[in-house]
């Protein structure tokens, strides 16, 4: 994908690598994404990375992180985000930033 996106828009920056080690800065307007779904869990000493969140949902908190305040993020994700029967994510989630919508 990041090879055919570099294609198409050569004047732009286009990044392909693990987004939980990557360099992020702060102050993003607006994050749009397609969270992987994984059973993966990501485990690490700092921040979201000691939360153990599965990797969908860490995708989710950490461009969440990553917004300027007032920013606005967009997800394809499944119901399952929500209704999960731990409530730990919810909570990272629900402290980062207010639901505006879900079809």
């Amino acid at each position: 994908s990041a090879r055919i996106a570099r294609k198409l828009y050569p004047n732009q920056w286009i990044r392909s690598e693990d987004f939980t080690r990557a360099q992020l800065p702060q102050g993003y307007d607006l994050a749009i994404g397609n969270p992987p779904f994984s059973n993966r869990t990501v485990h690490g000493r700092e921040g979201l990375d000691r939360q153990g969140l599965s990797l969908h949902d860490f995708f989710i908190a950490r461009s969440l992180e990553a917004l300027r305040p007032g920013g606005i993020a967009l997800f394809v994700t499944s119901r399952y985000t929500l209704d999960k029967t731990d409530p730990n994510a919810r909570r990272i989630i629900g402290e980062s930033a207010d639901l505006l919508g879900a079809v």
